[in-house]
């Protein structure tokens, strides 16, 4: 009886998502139809965009907008290569703002190409990028990237459509005080999400083409919380608890699926000790039972930390291991980690990282990793500049120097095999492309001593009508 109830839960997601998949072109067509429809004849669009100020458009109809342009010359295995990333917009009227930028690639042989550019335009309620633009070549949704988002201000819904590469989705949300509620259709697949959240008790359930999860978290009473999370995923039922009180946490969970059962049991400590030092203590017990399966994994951790002025630190000890009790296969490894980062007046920072690791009852040599860090500012008062040195175990150190005066950046860094240079710069200029509606305001008067200027008794003059030949 149970399990024929079960197979009948299963069944139940994979039906309606057969349902949907079969019709999940006509959903979205339809979807993006009726946000059009809205987004046409919506009262709450402007349909009038203000013009930014004089002084802000030197005087004409067109937007002032900042560019930011980098130039990269790099030099790698013998290679030479030059990018130019450039990035330029903002806001070009009350409410509207457009970005545009990409990076330029720049051969000797192939001459100029643009990668990964994009474009994002949007409003008060909604937006819409552009990105993965590439230039030449065949210009094709099947290798760009398009999202669109509407967000009306003051309403309780949201639209979402994403279309990419890899995927395309759908997202519909419905959120009010204490409950929400979504739809999310992709490739297909599709999600029905719904949330209650009060002062008493927190509930999340979530349906999906492959299963379902309900997780319900209860108000905690007297520094007690315990949460509790059910999962079904592809004929895979786990059950998990979380509690907390005080200093102590954990996870205890249990799964059933039709080749295994499994366990688990994850306790954690933290406290606070003296001062600036703190300890952190975590064990991870996974075991699985099946027919063709007996495996058994552990991990745990301890870890102390010092969180002070000039000098911050931590060492982590971890261990590591599991074994099979069907082929007698056992692994067992200990690793033993520090983090150490060393600050200093006025900004000069030290940073090292030690990992020592040793695979347990073998004759194996103990592999080491060691990474050190090493920065200091150089201050002024026109310009700024950083000296950064990155050291790694068997990988070539780089060294980076970078200096900032104004507007004005340079970039450069070098390893043995490598040398890159960064020109980078900011600018403002018009933007020609997009044309906003003027407005003149302003007081027509009578100008009787004729200085130019209204004065105590020149009254505005009313009833006349201005006319300007400027296209």
């Amino acid at each position: 009886m149970v399990r024929n109830r079960h197979a009948l839960l299963s069944a139940l997601p994979a039906q309606l998502g057969k349902t949907i998949r079969e019709h999940f072109t006509s959903v979205c067509s339809a979807s993006l139809i009726l946000f059009g429809v809205v987004f046409f004849f919506f009262p709450s669009f402007p349909q009038v965009i203000d013009a930014p100020p004089p002084e802000a458009s030197c005087g004409s109809l067109f937007p002032t907008v900042p560019i930011t342009m980098k130039a990269t010359c790099s030099w790698k295995d013998d290679t030479l290569s030059s990018t130019v990333d450039v990035r330029m917009g903002g806001t070009i009227a009350k409410g509207q703002t457009i970005t545009l930028g990409g990076k330029l690639n720049i051969g000797v042989n192939e001459g100029l190409s643009l990668q990964s550019g994009w474009v994002k335009y949007s409003e008060p309620d909604w937006s819409l990028s552009v990105g993965n633009i590439t230039f030449p070549g065949t210009v094709s949704t099947d290798t760009m990237s398009i999202e669109f988002d509407y967000t009306p201000q003051g309403s309780p819904y949201s639209a979402k459509y994403h279309h990419d590469a890899s995927r395309s989705s759908l997202d519909l949300d419905w959120k009010w005080s204490t409950l929400s509620f979504g739809i999310k259709l992709s490739n297909g697949d599709f999600t029905v999400s719904s949330s209650i959240n009060t002062d008493p008790v927190k509930m999340e359930v979530k349906i999906e083409e492959r299963g379902f999860t309900l997780a319900f978290t209860p108000h905690s009473y007297g520094g007690f919380s315990l949460s509790a999370k059910v999962v079904s995923n592809s004929g895979e039922t786990t059950i998990s608890f979380s509690p907390a009180c005080g200093l102590f946490s954990g996870k205890l969970g249990f799964g059933v699926s039709e080749s295994a059962r499994k366990k688990e049991i994850a306790p954690q400590f933290t406290t606070s000790l003296a001062g600036a030092w703190k300890l952190k203590a975590n064990v991870d017990l996974k075991r699985a039972l099946g027919e063709n399966l007996h495996t058994s994994d552990s991990k745990g951790s301890l870890c102390l930390s010092y969180s002070g002025s000039p000098l911050s630190g931590s060492l982590t000890t971890t261990f590591t291991g599991s074994s099979n009790l069907l082929t007698d296969a056992e692994s067992n490894k200990l690793t033993v980690q520090g983090k150490s980062t060393f600050r200093f007046d006025p900004g000069w920072t030290l940073a090292l990282d030690t990992t020592v690791s040793q695979q347990l009852g073998t004759t194996d040599q103990p592999t080491s990793l060691v990474k050190v860090g090493f920065s200091v500012p150089i201050r002024s008062d026109s310009w700024l500049a950083s000296l950064k040195l990155d050291l790694e175990t068997g990988k070539e150190g780089k060294a980076s120097f970078s200096v900032s005066a104004g507007d004005m950046s340079i970039d450069v860094s070098a390893s043995r095999s490598s040398f890159s240079l960064s020109l980078g710069t900011q600018f403002d200029t018009l933007l020609p492309l997009i044309k906003t509606k003027g407005r003149i305001v302003g007081l027509v008067f009578v100008d009787g001593n004729l200085n130019g200027k209204p004065d105590p008794g020149e009254e505005g003059a009313s009833g006349l009508v201005i006319e300007s030949d400027a296209e």
